[in-house]
């Protein structure tokens, strides 16, 4: 038999926007707007400004009691990470780590915790779905709790502590290379080459860019940030940064970028930001009673 508790806190998830200026809110203000929404908020260590707003999260129960299968306990969950203001954060990695669960002894119940799906992350932008109170895109990013197996029902939890791993940029350069979609790859530079395969405009104002990227390989060499559109005189019109889940330290991956851009839309260049130095930084978060 097999009983699941699925609550879906929001559905029919994001509706993308670009990357601009930070517009991070204070913490409390982040908890009231997205509460209000239905989603639990938790916070960081020490209220670091890193807030998880959980919009979906599921635990099951599955035995089969004519074969005398042991009974298994499971918890999954779906999360928009925020991140702390005092740090450039680009983006997450998508799975989270989960560390501990406690019940109300103090005993760790966690038996399996599971692995996230491959090194993927998920980048840091305004998401137009979660307004804060002046009306400005909440900056976010996707994350998930793949299944955890548990030795209790998840209602035994009192408290579950999460690792995200937060990609926190140190140094950063820019170049520039032709807007069109070529057979070739262009040499950025710093050990990075980038191909334009496809560009299409969504809306107005609105447009994807598809990049196939080669790099060294590995988490010390340079990674993609953002991407920027220029008109003929080198002025920005827009940006953005990617949409899709990937592995940013893949020796080859493609990026989704998405640029929202200004009523001008002819595009001569791109500019695209490269973190030459960063960190990957692990973030605490406890989820409190999320399952009782």
């Amino acid at each position: 038999m097999k009983h699941q508790d699925l609550r879906p806190i929001k559905p029919g998830l994001f509706l993308f926007a670009a990357f601009a200026v930070l517009c991070l809110v204070p913490p409390a203000l982040f908890a009231d707007e997205l509460e209000k929404l239905g989603m639990p908020v938790f916070f960081g260590e020490d209220d670091d400004g890193y807030g998880l707003a959980v919009f979906e999260y599921e635990a099951s129960t599955d035995a089969n009691l004519l074969r005398k299968k042991d009974i298994k306990h499971e918890i999954e969950l779906k999360a928009l990470l925020r991140p702390s203001e005092d740090d450039d954060v680009i983006g997450f990695r998508t799975a989270l780590e989960p560390k501990k669960a406690e019940n109300e002894d103090g005993d760790n119940i966690i038996a399996d915790p599971g692995k996230g799906r491959r090194d993927l992350h998920s980048a840091v932008y305004p998401r137009q779905d979660y307004p804060d109170r002046k009306g400005k895109p909440i900056e976010m990013a996707y994350v998930e709790l793949t299944p955890c197996e548990l030795e209790q029902p998840a209602a035994y939890i009192e408290e579950l502590e999460v690792h995200a791993l937060a990609v926190v940029a140190e140094e950063r350069e820019t170049e520039e290379f032709p807007a069109v979609v070529a057979d070739r790859f262009f040499d950025v530079g710093h050990n990075v080459s980038i191909q334009v395969t496809a560009m299409e405009v969504k809306a107005k104002g609105v447009m994807t860019v598809k990049l196939d990227v080669k790099r060294s390989g590995g988490k010390r060499d340079t990674i993609v940030d953002s991407l920027y559109a220029l008109n003929e005189d080198g002025d920005v019109i827009g940006g953005g940064r990617w949409i899709n889940e990937l592995d940013i330290f893949a020796k080859h991956c493609e990026y989704e970028m998405l640029l929202i851009l200004q009523d001008e839309v002819t595009i001569t260049n791109f500019q695209v930001v490269l973190a030459t130095e960063y960190e990957i930084v692990p973030v605490p978060i406890v989820i409190e009673k999320l399952y009782q």
